[in-house]
């Protein structure tokens, strides 16, 4: 393996394991942080679709309600 794609996946798994964290953490800011603003996301529960940063940032709340 290449160093830049060594790099490349250390990069990656930082970014996921950065993800996970927030996640447990209950860490809006860094969950959304690397995220495009225009983001198009579909998932298996409600609402499906979401589209925008902001509708992304709204689905966080029933998900951490659920973890209380």
């Amino acid at each position: 393996m290449e160093n830049t794609e060594r790099d490349a996946e250390a990069h990656i798994q930082a970014l996921i394991e950065r993800w996970a964290n927030a996640v447990q953490q209950q860490d809006l800011e860094t969950i959304i942080a690397d995220h495009a603003t225009d983001l198009l996301m579909f998932d298996v529960p409600p609402p499906n679709e979401l589209s925008g940063i902001g509708a992304y940032r709204d689905s966080w709340g029933p998900f951490f309600e659920h973890f209380k």
